[in-house]
């Protein structure tokens, strides 16, 4: 195998910060991405390819300063993630490849677009800082390896419906 791979990503990003009041504040941003993967077969073709990804990523959050030693927030974010080469080198399950050393022709492959959920409290302006999170990650398209050769380690990259992540988060620090 030998190919040659060229990833170019251009992005441009905005936000805002409004107090709507002295105690509540909205925080309001987007970024726009758009990338370009060209794969290059130096042996033949079977591995040439083109692929365009673009997205629109927004996010949005509010914080609530509930007492003078205690901030509560939440917010929602939207990431995406384009499949790197290697993944859009293997993604074909009747042609399986062995990784990371070969490389088939494949179909492509959706961009992974992740939504997150969080909110949570701190406190603030004391020796002791604590935090309580909550959060939910949806990950839409999510990539993943799948054994579908004869051979051990054989598979292929395949975009899967949707993978959830969800947990609590607990942190202290002292100053």
């Amino acid at each position: 195998v030998d190919v040659r791979s060229r990833t170019i990503t251009a992005s441009a990003f905005v936000t805002n910060t409004w107090s709507v009041t002295d105690r509540v504040t909205l925080t309001g941003s987007a970024r726009v991405n758009w990338t370009d993967v060209r794969l290059r077969d130096q042996i033949g073709t079977a591995l040439t390819g083109d692929h365009s990804f673009r997205s629109v990523n927004p996010a949005a959050g509010v914080t609530w300063q509930a007492h003078r030693r205690l901030n509560v927030y939440g917010g929602f974010t939207q990431s995406s993630r384009v499949p790197t080469p290697v993944e859009l080198t293997c993604a074909d399950p009747d042609d399986p490849c062995r990784l990371p050393n070969a490389f088939v022709s494949d179909p492509p492959l959706a961009q992974i677009v992740a939504r997150t959920w969080e909110a949570g409290v701190r406190t603030t302006d004391v020796p002791v800082r604590l935090t309580l999170a909550v959060f939910s990650t949806t990950a839409h398209d999510d990539l993943i390896f799948v054994s579908s050769g004869t051979a051990r380690g054989e598979g292929h990259f395949e975009n899967i419906d949707r993978t959830y992540r969800r947990g609590l988060e607990v942190g202290a620090r002292y100053e």
